[in-house]
């Protein structure tokens, strides 16, 4: 009988579904995820833009708005700096060169879709709209605001600001955040099923945190992923076929170069023997400060190596690998529609997306890890990690490592893969590890270096031969450090050695840190008076996320000051040193009073990263965001399961703004299906965009 009534629904849903428009409908299922069905693909990215304006159209304006150097005019100095940014690398010129070169006519008419989904909400939502005249929007737009950003993720704009603050000898990624994937082939599983998990690990609350969707059209698309603002393509997610996670990799994707200027004109520069003159022009941002609009405007070069800029310790012209190039958006797409390890394959040797490592795992028990990203082929003089000069062609690259011949691993006998930001050498079993030897030295592989969630990872992939899928669940949501000496272990040895007789006053305190236990679930009443002292650490000697890897150094005066600043804090507070850590420790939205415990630490497989907010307590700002653990089997079914940090809208005003909180902080998640069967006789909502 339920059956019946099931099949009922179905019918009479369907009815209703056709009924409202022909091409494209959003479902929303009972967390109000979208679940966006149409005829096309260009009817789905249409609907895609639609559902996403209506979750978090704020930020989608504050993307636009950076690819019209218009961001100042929202968030004042630092919305300029942006402005300025990608006005230096060109964006915009690069977008509107290269639009029709580089980019198929099927994804421009996807672009073109998905501009008008979000015209389409912008014109029925006007009280919506944050700057004037940002509507209508095109499809270029939407690949200058994706190139902007990601020459910041190459680090662009981190070398830029080295060079200005002439620290550019000096630099090396510094990591604001991590992410971890991994995943198991049918030889380390107890039902012969394929595995895979997804956990990046990046802001909860941003301009481009992750937005889930499912995505699918009679082409064949058919795909449950996430989603930043403006993105056609998800960047991750499942497939029935296939699925992936990404995690940063941050080999030396961008070099610094130091120009010799002309002595007789300083706007010209040594290229091979002849002095060259910089292309000059000018950036102009627009700044909101105190209600008052202000116009500042500042010099912008270019030079054979790409852009440069004039400092008072001279001129640094700066290189990257994504220069000019703009096909990620079409890449990831394609990546999404691949059947296959060879059709994904082929959508990766696209090569628009400049970097990450990718994880992958599908249906046909394929597993594979992937240390992708186009790495310079570099002149082996030259010291690249170093400011190298600018007067040369031989140090003009303009290749890259081909695709075959980076970092992979495919189908291991050992049966896992993985990756938590960690040194592409180590992505299996040791046994069949990858050779670094036959790898160039200059690419700067080191800053990707063994960690505590590759190592804790290991040894919860190597405690069983093989692993349930509650097993394998349940090594997603570790909190435990390992037992190598990681960062924490190594940052703590110093804390171990301090005479407690000379420090009386912070005995007790010294007493609960030397006691604990390395595990940070909520009910851990040692942890506290370390969240304390290490964000204080922290700030004292400016650094924190590389530190958890490779351990704090800090002078003993430094950690006695935090120790004894922390233990006033958690009595004045707490009234005790031993609160638990979800009375510490919680999650929330920054503009709401809702908060719950929150298990995690820095460089766990389920880490939490946070920042210290009013009473004594701390906020995860940085961790868990879209998880997603998949199993592929042919005979019991696919399984998908998901996780948000808060819900699925950003929008204050809707019910699912947080009414997923409840489940990450306490390590649940929900199940989701590719099924539009399955989907629709339990939808909160069918509509289409109006």
């Amino acid at each position: 009988m339920k059956k019946i009534l099931v099949l009922l629904l179905v019918i009479a849903t369907n009815y209703t579904y056709a009924q409202l428009n022909a091409n494209v409908s959003i479902v929303r299922d009972t967390f109000g995820v979208p679940h966006i069905f149409g005829k096309t693909d260009a009817d789905v990215v249409y609907g895609l833009a639609y559902a996403h304006c209506e979750d978090d159209f704020t930020n989608i304006q504050k993307a636009l708005a950076m690819a019209r150097h218009k961001l100042g005019l929202i968030k004042g100095k630092k919305g300029a700096g942006v402005d300025y940014y990608s006005q230096f690398v060109r964006a915009e010129q690069t977008v509107n060169e290269e639009y029709d070169k580089q980019l198929t006519p099927k994804f421009r008419l996807l672009l073109d879709s998905y501009a008008a989904g979000m015209n389409t909400y912008a014109n029925s939502h006007p009280n919506e709209i944050l700057l004037k005249g940002t509507f209508p929007v095109t499809g270029k737009d939407m690949i200058i605001g994706f190139y902007t950003i990601i020459t910041g993720m190459v680090d662009a704009s981190d070398m830029l600001q080295a060079c200005m603050k002439n620290e550019a000898d000096n630099y090396i990624h510094n990591a604001g955040r991590g992410s971890n994937s991994f995943a198991l082939a049918a030889n380390r599983s107890t039902d012969g099923s394929t595995m895979l998990a997804i956990n990046p690990h990046v802001h909860l609350e941003s301009m481009v945190s992750w937005w889930e969707a499912h995505v699918c059209s009679e082409e064949g698309w058919n795909f449950h992923g996430s989603f930043f603002p403006m993105m056609i393509g998800p960047a991750m997610g499942a497939s029935d076929k296939l699925a992936w996670g990404v995690t940063f990799n941050w080999p030396d994707y961008t070099d610094a170069y130091r120009m010799e200027l002309n002595p007789k004109n300083p706007n010209e520069y040594m290229f091979d023997g002849k002095y060259i003159p910089f292309e000059r022009s000018k950036a102009t941002m627009n700044v909101k400060l105190k209600g008052f609009k202000i116009k500042v405007k500042k010099e912008l070069l270019w030079c054979k190596y790409g852009p440069a800029i004039r400092t008072k310790h001279g001129v640094f012209g700066i290189r990257y690998n994504v220069m000019g190039n703009i096909r990620a958006a079409e890449q990831w797409f394609n990546m999404s529609h691949a059947k296959n390890l060879d059709e994904f394959k082929t959508a990766m040797k696209i090569r628009g997306v400049p970097l990450f490592n990718f994880v992958y795992a599908d249906a046909d028990n394929n597993i594979a890890h992937f240390f992708s990203g186009l790495i310079p082929i570099r002149d082996t003089a030259y010291n690249w990690q170093k400011v190298v000069p600018g007067n040369t062609s031989k140090t003009l690259w303009d290749k890259f490592i081909p695709f075959e011949d980076m970092p992979t691993k495919i189908n291991p006998s050992c049966g896992f893969v993985y990756n938590t930001n960690n040194t592409p050498w180590r992505n299996t079993c040791d046994a069949e590890n990858i050779d670094s030897t036959k790898f160039p030295t200059n690419a700067a592989w080191q800053w990707n270096r063994p960690n505590g969630r590759d190592h804790r990872l290991r040894e919860l992939i190597d405690a069983k031969e093989k692993h349930s899928f509650d097993d394998f669940r349940a090594i997603k949501f570790d909190n435990t450090y390992p037992q190598w000496e990681n960062g924490i272990k190594k940052s703590l040895i110093a804390v171990k050695k301090l005479d407690v007789n000379k420090y009386p006053d912070i005995k007790d305190a010294l007493d609960v840190i030397n006691n604990w236990n390395y595990v940070s679930n909520v009910e851990n009443r040692n942890m506290a008076i370390l969240v304390h002292t290490f964000g204080r650490v922290g700030k004292l000697i400016n650094a924190f996320y590389n530190e958890m890897e490779i351990g704090f150094v800090f002078t003993e005066e430094q950690i006695v000051q935090s120790i004894r600043e922390s233990k006033k804090d958690l009595l004045k507070n707490f009234g005790t040193i031993t609160p638990t850590l979800g009375q510490v420790q919680v999650v929330k939205r920054t503009n709401s009073d809702y908060e719950l415990p929150m298990p995690g630490a820095p460089d766990q497989i389920s880490p939490s990263y946070c920042k210290k907010i009013e009473k004594g307590k701390y906020q995860v700002d940085k961790g868990d965001t879209f998880t997603m653990l998949v199993k592929f089997n042919k005979k019991t079914g696919n399984l998908f399961e998901t996780q948000m940090p808060f819900g699925a809208s950003n929008n204050p005003s809707s019910k699912h703004y947080n009414d997923q909180m409840k489940m990450y902080s306490t390590h649940k998640t929900k199940k989701v299906s590719l099924n539009k069967l399955d989907i629709i006789p339990y939808a909160e909502r069918i509509y289409s965009p109006k």
